[in-house]
């Protein structure tokens, strides 16, 4: 029933082809979207952790949106628990298509449940929003900072889809992760495929992406993770 009810609603302004990447259209002014995620990480012979997420988008001018998160996550067997909030900025500078390729900025504040820690991520957006190919490259820096030093991860993602009719997008996505500072990893590599389903002006749209770890489980996170995100327009 959700993929009949995905295939037969168009795209919104904001609507993600891809799970980890970002691309540069932004919700339309004044428009509200609701984006809830769940992402499955499967390490090597550990338990499964799960974290959801539930996004609320507003679309404060054309080319500017915020968004504010409620992340919850669960490891194994364990109850879930809050674990953050999350407050975001995205800014295009320029109407899409102005230019061959897309462009915006991303900023995410990240805070403890008590407020005790405290993060930030940076992503540079490239993208291309056409009609049948979409494809996106984010430049992410996340600075996690503690009480003694400041950890930084590097993780661009990068992703390509196909759109041969306005309810379907088929493709792929990839991404890496490095850890720098003290306790230094890495880099760690992920790619796998991804389904988009709706398009056009319609309330509900939807994206599944499963990546498979490439570089062998040299840590817990480098097997597979999954992730379902829907955007429901308000």
């Amino acid at each position: 029933m959700l993929i009949v009810l995905l295939s037969a609603a168009p795209a919104l302004a904001g609507e993600r082809f891809l799970a980890w990447s970002y691309g540069a259209a932004t919700v339309a002014a004044g428009s509200v979207e609701l984006e809830p995620i769940v992402t499955l990480e499967l390490p090597q012979g550990g338990a499964p952790e799960w974290t959801q997420e539930i996004e609320l988008e507003y679309g404060i001018t054309p080319n500017l949106e915020a968004g504010l998160y409620l992340v919850s996550e669960q490891s194994g067997a364990d109850s879930l628990r809050f674990s953050a909030y999350k407050a975001r900025l995205r800014y295009r500078p320029l109407p899409i298509g102005a230019l061959p390729v897309d462009l915006a900025l991303y900023l995410e504040y990240i805070g403890s449940p008590t407020l005790d820690a405290h993060g930030a991520e940076l992503k540079l957006i490239a993208a291309r929003e056409g009609d049948t190919v979409r494809a996106a490259l984010n430049l992410t820096a996340e600075l996690e900072f503690g009480e003694e030093e400041v950890e930084t991860v590097l993780e661009p993602t990068a992703g390509l889809m196909w759109r041969p009719n306005k309810g379907l997008a088929l493709g792929a996505e990839a991404k890496v992760e490095t850890v720098l500072g003290v306790a230094a990893e890495g880099p760690y590599a992920w790619a796998g495929p991804s389904v988009h389903l709706g398009g056009g002006e319609g309330a509900l749209n939807g994206t599944v992406s499963v990546l498979y770890g490439l570089t062998g489980p040299t840590r817990e996170d480098a097997a597979i993770e999954a992730r379902v995100l829907l955007g429901i327009d308000l």
